[in-house]
Protein backbone atom coordinates (compact mmCIF):
# COMPACT_ATOMS: atom_id res chain seq x y z
CA UNK A 1 0.00 0.00 0.00
CA UNK A 2 1.77 3.45 -1.10
CA UNK A 3 1.75 6.85 0.61
CA UNK A 4 -1.65 7.81 -1.26
CA UNK A 5 -2.96 4.82 0.07
CA UNK A 6 -2.13 5.26 3.31
CA UNK A 7 -3.41 8.84 3.54
CA UNK A 8 -6.45 7.56 2.12
CA UNK A 9 -7.04 4.59 4.12
CA UNK A 10 -6.84 7.38 7.41
CA UNK A 11 -9.25 9.37 5.89
CA UNK A 12 -11.60 6.58 5.00
CA UNK A 13 -11.49 5.26 8.76
CA UNK A 14 -12.27 8.66 9.79
CA UNK A 15 -15.32 9.20 7.65
CA UNK A 16 -16.49 5.37 8.67
CA UNK A 17 -16.64 6.17 12.13
CA UNK A 18 -19.37 9.08 11.75
CA UNK A 19 -21.94 6.46 11.11
CA UNK A 20 -20.93 3.65 13.19
CA UNK A 21 -24.14 3.32 15.95
CA UNK A 22 -23.17 2.97 20.09
CA UNK A 23 -23.71 -0.50 22.08
CA UNK A 24 -25.47 -0.94 25.35
CA UNK A 25 -24.25 -1.07 29.21
CA UNK A 26 -22.09 -4.04 29.62
CA UNK A 27 -22.95 -6.59 31.74
CA UNK A 28 -20.14 -8.05 34.05
CA UNK A 29 -19.30 -11.57 33.72
CA UNK A 30 -18.47 -13.78 36.56
CA UNK A 31 -14.74 -15.38 36.22
CA UNK A 32 -12.56 -17.22 38.52
CA UNK A 33 -9.80 -17.92 36.99
CA UNK A 34 -7.31 -15.09 38.56
CA UNK A 35 -4.18 -16.54 40.03
CA UNK A 36 -3.47 -14.47 42.82
CA UNK A 37 -1.60 -17.26 45.15
CA UNK A 38 1.91 -16.58 45.12
CA UNK A 39 2.22 -20.49 46.09
CA UNK A 40 1.82 -21.31 42.71
CA UNK A 41 4.60 -19.56 41.16
CA UNK A 42 7.52 -22.33 39.53
CA UNK A 43 11.39 -21.30 39.72
CA UNK A 44 12.28 -19.68 36.70
CA UNK A 45 14.23 -21.86 34.46
CA UNK A 46 17.82 -19.35 33.38
CA UNK A 47 17.70 -19.73 29.94
CA UNK A 48 17.37 -16.04 27.73
CA UNK A 49 13.49 -14.49 27.97
CA UNK A 50 12.26 -14.30 24.52
CA UNK A 51 10.12 -11.47 23.55
CA UNK A 52 9.08 -11.55 20.03
CA UNK A 53 6.82 -8.17 18.96
CA UNK A 54 4.11 -8.94 16.41
CA UNK A 55 3.06 -5.39 15.69
CA UNK A 56 0.99 -3.11 17.57
CA UNK A 57 1.59 -3.98 21.24
CA UNK A 58 1.17 -7.64 21.14
CA UNK A 59 4.03 -9.37 22.31
CA UNK A 60 4.99 -13.43 23.14
CA UNK A 61 6.94 -13.98 26.39
CA UNK A 62 8.65 -16.97 26.08
CA UNK A 63 11.55 -18.91 28.37
CA UNK A 64 11.46 -22.58 26.64
CA UNK A 65 9.47 -23.73 29.09
CA UNK A 66 6.22 -21.51 29.65
CA UNK A 67 4.60 -18.36 27.78
CA UNK A 68 2.68 -15.53 28.46
CA UNK A 69 1.14 -13.10 25.20
CA UNK A 70 0.29 -9.67 25.77
CA UNK A 71 -2.32 -8.63 23.60
CA UNK A 72 -4.17 -10.38 21.14
CA UNK A 73 -4.58 -9.38 17.77
CA UNK A 74 -2.72 -10.51 14.27
CA UNK A 75 -5.25 -11.54 12.14
CA UNK A 76 -4.85 -7.45 11.29
CA UNK A 77 -7.68 -6.77 9.21
CA UNK A 78 -7.59 -4.58 6.11
CA UNK A 79 -9.06 -0.90 6.15
CA UNK A 80 -11.79 -1.54 3.96
CA UNK A 81 -12.64 -3.95 6.48
CA UNK A 82 -11.88 -2.08 9.02
CA UNK A 83 -13.86 1.07 8.32
CA UNK A 84 -16.81 -0.71 6.56
CA UNK A 85 -17.25 -4.74 7.38
CA UNK A 86 -18.05 -6.66 10.74
CA UNK A 87 -14.12 -7.71 11.64
CA UNK A 88 -13.24 -10.95 13.79
CA UNK A 89 -10.35 -13.58 14.32
CA UNK A 90 -9.83 -15.80 10.97
CA UNK A 91 -8.72 -19.43 11.98
CA UNK A 92 -6.35 -19.85 9.19
CA UNK A 93 -4.19 -16.58 9.77
CA UNK A 94 -4.72 -16.78 13.40
CA UNK A 95 -3.07 -20.38 13.19
CA UNK A 96 -0.43 -19.30 10.69
CA UNK A 97 0.69 -16.25 13.10
CA UNK A 98 0.91 -18.59 16.26
CA UNK A 99 2.60 -21.47 14.99
CA UNK A 100 5.07 -19.29 13.37
CA UNK A 101 5.57 -17.27 16.80
CA UNK A 102 6.09 -20.68 18.62
CA UNK A 103 3.06 -20.49 20.45
CA UNK A 104 2.32 -23.48 21.73
CA UNK A 105 2.75 -23.56 25.90
CA UNK A 106 0.76 -20.41 26.34
CA UNK A 107 -0.65 -19.89 30.25
CA UNK A 108 -2.03 -16.29 29.92
CA UNK A 109 -3.24 -13.65 27.27
CA UNK A 110 -2.66 -10.29 28.86
CA UNK A 111 -4.90 -7.20 27.08
CA UNK A 112 -4.79 -3.85 27.79
CA UNK A 113 -8.43 -3.11 27.06
CA UNK A 114 -11.05 -4.05 24.59
CA UNK A 115 -10.43 -2.31 21.25
CA UNK A 116 -10.11 -4.34 18.30
CA UNK A 117 -6.73 -3.97 17.59
CA UNK A 118 -6.07 -5.32 21.56
CA UNK A 119 -8.34 -7.96 21.67
CA UNK A 120 -10.22 -9.53 18.61
CA UNK A 121 -8.47 -12.33 18.82
CA UNK A 122 -7.97 -13.06 22.48
CA UNK A 123 -11.25 -15.43 22.89
CA UNK A 124 -10.15 -17.56 20.00
CA UNK A 125 -6.36 -17.72 21.08
CA UNK A 126 -7.57 -18.54 24.39
CA UNK A 127 -9.92 -21.28 22.81
CA UNK A 128 -7.31 -22.90 21.24
CA UNK A 129 -5.10 -22.62 24.19
CA UNK A 130 -7.47 -24.05 26.70
CA UNK A 131 -4.88 -23.57 29.60
CA UNK A 132 -4.68 -19.85 28.84
CA UNK A 133 -6.21 -17.21 30.80
CA UNK A 134 -7.95 -14.07 29.14
CA UNK A 135 -6.70 -11.04 31.32
CA UNK A 136 -8.09 -7.62 31.30
CA UNK A 137 -10.63 -5.73 32.33
CA UNK A 138 -14.41 -6.17 32.32
CA UNK A 139 -15.22 -5.49 28.74
CA UNK A 140 -12.00 -7.42 27.49
CA UNK A 141 -13.58 -10.40 29.46
CA UNK A 142 -16.83 -9.84 28.46
CA UNK A 143 -15.28 -10.92 25.21
CA UNK A 144 -14.42 -13.85 26.58
CA UNK A 145 -18.04 -14.63 27.46
CA UNK A 146 -19.84 -14.28 24.57
CA UNK A 147 -17.25 -16.52 22.90
CA UNK A 148 -18.54 -19.36 25.91
CA UNK A 149 -15.22 -19.22 27.82
CA UNK A 150 -15.39 -20.90 30.99
CA UNK A 151 -14.80 -18.73 33.86
CA UNK A 152 -11.19 -20.66 34.70
CA UNK A 153 -10.12 -19.33 31.65
CA UNK A 154 -11.42 -15.27 32.57
CA UNK A 155 -9.70 -12.82 34.14
CA UNK A 156 -11.04 -9.48 35.38
CA UNK A 157 -8.28 -7.39 36.86
CA UNK A 158 -7.35 -3.88 39.16
CA UNK A 159 -5.05 -1.58 39.76
CA UNK A 160 -1.95 -3.05 41.92
CA UNK A 161 -3.41 -6.61 41.34
CA UNK A 162 -0.29 -9.72 41.24
CA UNK A 163 -1.08 -12.15 39.51
CA UNK A 164 1.18 -15.59 39.11
CA UNK A 165 1.66 -17.59 36.23
CA UNK A 166 4.41 -20.51 36.69
CA UNK A 167 7.99 -18.03 36.87
CA UNK A 168 5.83 -15.25 35.97
CA UNK A 169 4.80 -13.06 38.19
CA UNK A 170 2.54 -10.00 36.94
CA UNK A 171 1.54 -6.47 38.47
CA UNK A 172 -1.09 -4.88 36.91
CA UNK A 173 -1.50 -1.01 36.59
CA UNK A 174 -4.45 1.03 35.57
CA UNK A 175 -3.56 3.71 33.32
CA UNK A 176 -5.44 6.18 30.84
CA UNK A 177 -6.05 5.22 27.16
CA UNK A 178 -3.34 7.79 25.24
CA UNK A 179 -5.59 10.53 22.99
CA UNK A 180 -7.50 8.69 19.95
CA UNK A 181 -8.40 12.26 19.06
CA UNK A 182 -12.24 13.61 20.14
CA UNK A 183 -13.93 11.52 17.56
CA UNK A 184 -12.41 8.08 18.11
CA UNK A 185 -12.57 8.67 21.59
CA UNK A 186 -16.56 9.92 21.48
CA UNK A 187 -17.19 6.35 19.68
CA UNK A 188 -14.46 3.88 21.67
CA UNK A 189 -15.20 4.83 25.01
CA UNK A 190 -17.69 2.67 26.83
CA UNK A 191 -18.53 -1.28 27.74
CA UNK A 192 -18.74 -4.19 25.70
CA UNK A 193 -21.26 -6.06 26.50
CA UNK A 194 -20.97 -10.12 27.81
CA UNK A 195 -23.24 -10.39 24.43
CA UNK A 196 -21.15 -9.48 22.13
CA UNK A 197 -20.31 -12.12 20.03
CA UNK A 198 -17.72 -11.38 16.62
CA UNK A 199 -17.51 -10.37 14.31
CA UNK A 200 -18.67 -6.81 14.56
CA UNK A 201 -18.09 -3.41 13.53
CA UNK A 202 -14.56 -2.34 15.19
CA UNK A 203 -16.68 -0.02 17.30
CA UNK A 204 -18.83 -2.10 19.09
CA UNK A 205 -15.55 -2.95 20.68
CA UNK A 206 -15.65 -0.27 23.37
CA UNK A 207 -13.91 -0.10 26.83
CA UNK A 208 -13.48 2.52 29.26
CA UNK A 209 -10.30 0.64 31.13
CA UNK A 210 -6.90 0.51 30.66
CA UNK A 211 -3.99 -1.92 32.36
CA UNK A 212 -0.24 -1.48 31.36
CA UNK A 213 1.43 -5.10 33.00
CA UNK A 214 4.53 -5.62 35.07
CA UNK A 215 6.26 -8.75 34.38
CA UNK A 216 8.86 -9.96 36.40
CA UNK A 217 10.84 -13.08 35.42
CA UNK A 218 13.98 -14.55 37.21
CA UNK A 219 14.47 -11.41 38.59
CA UNK A 220 14.27 -9.74 35.31
CA UNK A 221 11.83 -6.66 35.09
CA UNK A 222 9.43 -5.55 32.32
CA UNK A 223 6.72 -3.23 31.97
CA UNK A 224 4.44 -3.18 28.94
CA UNK A 225 2.80 -0.05 28.77
CA UNK A 226 0.65 0.25 25.47
CA UNK A 227 -1.29 2.86 25.49
CA UNK A 228 0.60 6.56 25.64
CA UNK A 229 -1.28 7.45 28.85
CA UNK A 230 -0.55 7.98 32.34
CA UNK A 231 -1.47 8.62 35.80
CA UNK A 232 1.38 11.08 37.49
CA UNK A 233 3.09 9.25 40.43
CA UNK A 234 1.81 5.52 39.53
CA UNK A 235 4.90 4.14 38.39
CA UNK A 236 6.46 5.37 41.83
CA UNK A 237 9.06 3.19 43.80
CA UNK A 238 8.69 0.68 40.40
CA UNK A 239 11.49 -0.56 38.88
CA UNK A 240 11.70 -2.25 35.05
CA UNK A 241 15.33 -2.55 33.25
CA UNK A 242 12.92 -3.09 30.06
CA UNK A 243 10.18 -0.58 28.85
CA UNK A 244 7.89 -1.75 25.84
CA UNK A 245 6.28 1.87 25.61
CA UNK A 246 3.30 2.72 23.38
CA UNK A 247 3.88 5.46 21.38
CA UNK A 248 0.61 5.50 18.99
CA UNK A 249 -0.36 9.01 18.02
CA UNK A 250 2.60 10.84 19.90
CA UNK A 251 3.09 12.80 16.80
CA UNK A 252 0.10 14.90 17.59
CA UNK A 253 1.74 16.08 20.88
CA UNK A 254 3.87 18.57 21.87
CA UNK A 255 7.64 18.11 23.05
CA UNK A 256 6.84 19.10 26.06
CA UNK A 257 3.76 16.80 26.76
CA UNK A 258 5.98 13.97 25.41
CA UNK A 259 8.75 14.56 27.75
CA UNK A 260 6.02 14.80 30.85
CA UNK A 261 5.19 10.70 29.37
CA UNK A 262 8.63 9.81 29.10
CA UNK A 263 9.05 11.11 32.92
CA UNK A 264 6.31 9.56 34.03
CA UNK A 265 6.48 6.18 32.60
CA UNK A 266 10.13 4.84 31.26
CA UNK A 267 12.03 6.89 32.91
CA UNK A 268 9.86 6.84 36.49
CA UNK A 269 11.04 3.52 36.85
CA UNK A 270 14.50 3.77 35.66
CA UNK A 271 14.78 1.59 32.01
CA UNK A 272 17.47 1.15 30.36
CA UNK A 273 16.15 -0.39 27.00
CA UNK A 274 12.72 1.14 25.61
CA UNK A 275 11.26 -0.46 22.74
CA UNK A 276 8.71 1.41 20.93
CA UNK A 277 5.31 -0.35 20.54
CA UNK A 278 1.62 0.30 19.05
CA UNK A 279 3.52 2.55 16.08
CA UNK A 280 2.93 0.46 12.97
CA UNK A 281 -0.55 0.95 10.46
CA UNK A 282 -2.46 -1.86 12.03
CA UNK A 283 -4.67 -2.26 8.96
CA UNK A 284 -2.05 -4.03 6.72
CA UNK A 285 -1.00 -7.30 7.27
CA UNK A 286 1.87 -8.82 9.68
CA UNK A 287 3.47 -10.45 7.00
CA UNK A 288 3.99 -7.11 4.88
CA UNK A 289 6.73 -5.16 5.86
CA UNK A 290 5.11 -2.84 8.58
CA UNK A 291 4.34 0.77 8.23
CA UNK A 292 3.41 3.82 10.59
CA UNK A 293 0.20 5.13 10.81
CA UNK A 294 -1.06 7.27 7.92
CA UNK A 295 -1.92 10.69 8.58
CA UNK A 296 -4.33 11.64 9.63
CA UNK A 297 -4.16 9.65 12.29
CA UNK A 298 -0.33 10.31 13.72
CA UNK A 299 2.80 12.27 12.42
CA UNK A 300 5.16 9.34 13.06
CA UNK A 301 8.56 11.10 12.60
CA UNK A 302 8.06 14.05 14.59
CA UNK A 303 6.26 12.30 17.50
CA UNK A 304 9.26 9.87 17.25
CA UNK A 305 12.18 13.19 17.46
CA UNK A 306 10.31 14.48 19.97
CA UNK A 307 10.47 11.00 22.12
CA UNK A 308 14.18 10.51 21.38
CA UNK A 309 15.13 13.99 22.42
CA UNK A 310 12.62 13.22 25.46
CA UNK A 311 14.80 10.37 26.13
CA UNK A 312 18.03 12.13 25.28
CA UNK A 313 17.42 14.60 28.18
CA UNK A 314 17.08 12.34 31.21
CA UNK A 315 19.54 11.75 33.93
CA UNK A 316 20.38 8.27 32.71
CA UNK A 317 21.85 6.31 29.29
CA UNK A 318 18.80 4.39 27.54
CA UNK A 319 18.81 2.05 24.74
CA UNK A 320 15.85 2.08 22.19
CA UNK A 321 15.49 -0.13 20.35
CA UNK A 322 12.66 0.27 17.27
CA UNK A 323 11.23 -3.70 16.50
CA UNK A 324 9.74 -4.94 13.29
CA UNK A 325 7.34 -7.81 12.89
CA UNK A 326 8.63 -10.96 14.16
CA UNK A 327 11.93 -9.62 15.45
CA UNK A 328 12.64 -10.81 19.03
CA UNK A 329 14.07 -9.02 22.35
CA UNK A 330 16.38 -11.49 24.66
CA UNK A 331 16.06 -10.39 27.94
CA UNK A 332 19.20 -12.72 29.51
CA UNK A 333 18.67 -14.06 33.50
CA UNK A 334 21.29 -10.79 34.55
CA UNK A 335 19.15 -8.22 32.68
CA UNK A 336 21.39 -8.12 29.85
CA UNK A 337 19.34 -7.14 26.70
CA UNK A 338 20.39 -8.21 22.73
CA UNK A 339 18.20 -8.40 19.65
CA UNK A 340 17.61 -11.02 17.31
CA UNK A 341 16.12 -9.67 13.86
CA UNK A 342 14.16 -11.61 11.71
CA UNK A 343 15.90 -11.94 8.43
CA UNK A 344 19.00 -11.06 6.81
CA UNK A 345 18.79 -7.41 7.01
CA UNK A 346 19.88 -6.44 10.55
CA UNK A 347 18.05 -2.80 9.38
CA UNK A 348 14.79 -4.28 8.04
CA UNK A 349 11.81 -2.52 7.82
CA UNK A 350 11.73 -1.33 11.59
CA UNK A 351 11.46 2.89 11.42
CA UNK A 352 15.01 4.16 12.84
Amino acid sequence: MGHLQDVLAGAALSLALLATPAVARAEVAEPSGCPIDSRLATTAPASDLRITFLGVSTLVFDDGVSQLLVDGYVTRPGFIDTAFRRIGPVRAKLDKQLHGAGVERLRAVLVAHAHHDHAMDAPMIADLHKEAVIVGGASTVNLGVAAGLPGKQLCTVHDRQTLYFGPYEVEVFKAPHGDTGRLLGWLLTGDTPSSQTLPARFSKLKDKENFSYLIRHGGREILVHPSAGYTPGAYAGVNAQVVFLGVGRLGKLSQEDIAKYWRQVGGAVGASTVVPVHWDNFMRPIDQPLKPLPWPLDRFELGQQRLDRAIAEGDRPVSVLRLDAHDTLLVASGGAVSLDRMGADPNKNAPR
